[in-house]
């Protein structure tokens, strides 16, 4: 994987990208890739900087996917589900998504 990763570092976007994130010119936005393209750059750019990244999607899928593109690369990735709102009244509800999303909070925090 080290390979893919390296493979970036002769490209003029990416020098770009890595050039802005070591002179603290965040925070940065990257368009046009594809989901894989996304999680590899991301990667590669984690590898490069050792700096914590923080990747938003358009929905929780895609979110899922490329979290598991980037653990896939050999980084320590990890979801925030989304919020889970109810609008109607109910007698009862599973509070799973609240106990996901706290665990997702402590395991950021704890690096």
């Amino acid at each position: 994987m080290k390979y893919l990763k390296d493979i970036l570092k002769d490209e003029p976007e990416y020098k770009k990208l890595l050039s802005d994130i070591k002179s603290g010119n965040i925070p940065l936005a990257a368009s046009g890739l594809s989901q894989i393209h996304k999680a590899l750059v991301c990667a590669s750019l984690y590898e490069h900087t050792a700096k914590k990244i923080l990747l938003m999607t358009y929905d929780e899928a895609s979110a899922i996917n490329i979290t598991s593109d980037l653990v896939s690369f050999g980084i320590n990735a990890t979801n925030l589900p989304q919020r889970d709102y109810n609008l109607t009244r109910l007698a009862g509800y599973s509070k799973d998504y609240e106990y996901r999303r706290t665990d997702t909070l402590s395991k950021i925090i704890d690096g």
